[in-house]
């Protein structure tokens, strides 16, 4: 588990990366915002998938500000140093 902090709109929070699966080339993480509200907002959409080292982003049938909520926490994963993976959407 580690924390990443990520900006979303104009302001600065903290989410809890959590792995809760592996297989081979993918992963499974699992999201927990430091905040109330916006937890609240991802609950449901709480996932990141990553396969051969990059996170998949699909964004069928999600609403529009969790899919920005979610790239941005993604983007904060993928430039955090303890993990390589790229963002894929």
């Amino acid at each position: 588990m580690f924390s990443v902090t990520f900006n979303y709109r104009e302001s600065q929070y903290e989410a809890l990366i959590r792995m809760v699966k592996q297989k081979e080339d993918r992963k499974e993480y699992r999201i927990t915002i430091m905040n109330g509200e916006l937890e609240v907002q991802l609950y449901g959409h709480h996932l990141l998938k990553e396969e051969n080292g990059k996170l998949d982003l699909s964004t069928a049938g999600i609403p529009e500000n969790i899919v920005e909520l979610k790239t941005t926490i993604a983007k904060a994963v993928a430039n955090d140093r303890r993990m390589a993976a790229d963002v894929h959407g």
